[in-house]
């Protein structure tokens, strides 16, 4: 009998290769000696005023912090970046010079760490490096401090570094046995800037480079007739012998990375680049574990925001290797108390920790959780520090507030923040009639998890524009699309007023829910669950067997007709429940397993489950476009006692039903509150309880076959 086919309209299309571009290069790990370099380029007299960079100084300073939970020590770090007391200018000479320097210094065993952040660009390759350095006719290039412009008797950009420059060096460096792990928050391409944005990108011309340099460079590049293959790869691991090393790149070869204010919803916020504010919040978290999974992290990070672009990209054959090359640990820390009588705990949002997440009090640091004593409860946070309260929890009594300083707080509760930061749209002195009627519908809008910003805002969720006589809804830093599959969620603002308000409700209330939906999903994972096992199978045009698909990492390039099989096995102890969903690129929620009455229910020992395959569609069959661009495949399992009703989130994919099903467990209330925000919770969180595992699979779906 054949499968059903539960169809998707979405996906997108194609991430390729990782190209070593000027976001990228490499790192692997052993014991030994930890060396890092810092390098952050903020101030660039060649270059106008509108390239100055803000960001750079603040990255190099919040990466110190990262290091210092990775338990590198300051006398090992060398900073080369402007504006911080003591750092050498970071010129070209001085910043190949140390390069050169921990070659030297290197040695088997040895961890490196090499961070670079500032303006990245690219020159025109030279012909005979065409195939071999470069692809596309072009060289990556980083702008140190003392940049300068084209030479054509060079041919180069004077005092720009060159990738690879960059790959010789690392090379060098993983000839003495050491591991690598090269960061770059700098890159090059076309990105949309919005208020107080500064691109970490200058452009060709700006360079005195000549439009006839950059034409033939063009033509000279490779052209690919494969249709998913972007660029092809520059590795660094030609040659078995080198030690290892993972390579971290803010964006693809194809974008730039900006920096601005951030935290947004911060007073006290500062300059950073995006790439390196959120790479630092996944390091801070959880600095033992492996690079892939760091670099997963940051991914889901700007899923939950609403974010699109850019698409950081991760490469090395040591990604499965961490910093420590331990297990990961747990997030555990002290507690202190105050002169005031407050407690206070060493971490905060940049660890993410979210007020209202629950954490044990433990007699010893490597005691089990089911060991606590008591149990404490974030009351506020700042990025560093938060402070928090005894509470009663689980039949444990509330703890005295002098009991606590010393002790070990773990946490075992995350709390996950139901508010969606929105920017209303930007209006003419003299608003149209219907302009008009957008403000107050906006104005008098019963929204609790959402929180409005003004349009010049920069750290938002989604941002609302007003053109054509539509009101859209747009993803964070990305273009507006008006039409066919990839354009955004929008509702016309003619018309009877009661059916636009509903209308924006609709869109709106869907809009918070997609984007909730993945940050409980992003707080799940407290697993992995013992014995669950999981194949993703994508089969090109529906044909064959398929291939395997990774559930971490960047997105995945699919097309119209892609076919997901999905095989989840159980082989340990305990019973688990499991929600396939799909969300598209304009917020809405797909049900794809349980449907019609099937169990959902995995047993343990043998336990099987074989949802119908999931079809990528970007068309739907009446004519009108279908979605596609970036889509999420979200796989949930959550343990459950046998004699619990089964878990089924399906619920999330209709815009009216609550759960049903298993809505007295934790996991279904959090849920529940991401969708349909009860008035008691209004935008607050929900402590997390229960063992999960989830599976969040980034698709690029690109229209037409």
């Amino acid at each position: 009998m054949p499968k059903r086919l539960f169809t998707v309209q979405r996906l997108r299309a194609a991430f390729a290769v990782v190209v070593v571009s000027l976001c990228g290069l490499a790192a692997s790990a052993v014991q030994a000696r930890d060396i890092a370099l810092l390098v952050g380029v903020s101030a660039y007299p060649s270059l106008p005023e509108h390239r100055q960079l803000r960001g750079p100084v603040n990255d190099v300073k919040l990466m110190r912090t990262a290091l210092r939970k990775l338990g590198v020590e300051n006398r090992e770090v060398t900073v080369l970046a402007d504006g911080i007391t003591g750092a050498a200018p970071p010129t070209r000479a001085a910043i190949l010079a140390h390069l050169d320097q921990i070659t030297e210094q290197a040695g088997s065993g040895d961890r490196v760490l090499l961070y670079f952040a500032g303006h990245g660009s690219r020159q025109p390759a030279k012909p005979e490096d065409i195939g071999k350095r470069s692809f596309d006719g072009f060289d990556a290039i980083f702008l140190p401090r003392d940049v300068g412009r084209w030479d054509g008797s060079i041919r180069a950009v004077q005092n720009a570094i060159v990738s690879h420059e960059f790959r010789q060096r690392i090379d060098a460096i993983r000839a003495k046995g050491a591991f690598v792990w090269a960061i770059f928050d700098a890159c090059h391409s076309a990105y949309l800037a919005r208020g107080d944005v500064t691109v970490r990108s200058v452009v060709e011309t700006e360079l005195g480079i000549p439009q006839t340099e950059i034409t033939a460079a063009q033509a000279r590049g490779i052209t690919s007739r494969g249709v998913d293959t972007a660029a092809v790869p520059l590795t660094l691991d030609g040659n078995g012998s080198l030690a290892g090393y993972a390579a971290f790149f803010a964006a693809q070869s194809t974008e730039t990375t900006p920096e601005y204010l951030l935290p947004g919803d911060d007073p006290k916020a500062t300059q950073h680049g995006l790439f390196t504010f959120h790479l630092a919040k996944a390091i801070l978290s959880a600095p033992d574990a492996a690079f892939r999974r760091l670099g997963d992290q940051v991914l889901q990070l700007y899923a939950q925001s609403g974010r699109t672009s850019p698409t950081p990209a991760f490469a090395g054959p040591g990604l499965d290797e961490s910093w420590s090359g331990d297990a990961p640990g747990e997030r555990q820390w002290r507690l202190a108390r105050r002169e005031d009588g407050s407690i206070t705990m060493p971490a905060g949002s940049m660890h993410l920790i979210g007020k209202g997440s629950i954490l044990a009090i433990l007699p010893t640091a490597v005691g089990r959780d089911d060991a606590a004593v008591g149990y404490v409860q974030v009351v506020s946070t700042r990025p560093f520090t938060s402070t928090v309260k005894p509470v009663r929890r689980a039949g444990k009594p509330e703890l005295s507030r002098a009991a606590l300083h010393g002790a070990v707080a773990r946490l075992v509760a995350p709390a996950v923040p139901l508010t969606v930061r929105v920017s209303k749209p930007s209006l003419p002195l003299n608003p149209s009639a219907d302009q008009r009627r957008i403000q107050r519908i906006l104005d008098a809008m019963n929204a609790p998890q959402v929180v409005w910003t003004g349009p010049s805002e920069v750290d938002v969720n989604v941002r609302l524009l007003l053109e054509d006589g539509r009101l859209w809804f747009t993803q964070t830093d990305v273009s507006l699309v008006k039409e066919g599959p990839t354009a955004a969620a929008s509702v016309a603002i003619q018309g009877d007023e009661a059916w636009v308000r509903n209308e924006v409700q609709a869109v709106l209330s869907r809009t918070v829910k997609a984007l909730n939906v993945l940050r409980v999903a992003g707080e799940l994972e407290r697993g992995p669950l013992d014995g669950l096992n999981l194949e993703v199978r994508l089969r090109r045009g529906g044909a064959g067997l398929g291939e395997p698909v990774a559930t971490e990492g960047p997105p995945l390039a699919v097309r119209d007709g892609d076919e997901f099989d999905i095989t989840v096995r159980n082989t340990g102890s305990r019973h688990a429940d499991l929600t396939v969903l799909y969300l598209d690129s304009r917020y809405n929620i797909g049900a794809m397993f349980p449907r019609g009455g099937e169990l959902n229910r995995l047993g343990p020992g043998t336990g099987m489950l074989r949802p119908a395959p999931v079809r990528i569609v970007t068309a739907s069959g009446d004519g009108t476009p279908g979605t596609a661009g970036r889509e999420r495949l979200l796989l949930i399992a959550v343990e459950a006692q046998p004699d619990q009703p089964n878990l089924d989130l399906t619920f999330l994919s209709d815009p009216v039903r609550r759960g049903s099903r298993g809505g007295e467990r934790d996991i279904a209330m959090l849920f529940e509150n991401a969708g349909f925000p009860l008035p008691s919770v209004r935008g607050g969180v929900v402590p997390l309880v229960e063992r999960s595992w989830v599976r969040l699979i980034e698709l690029d779906v690109k229209p037409g076959q």
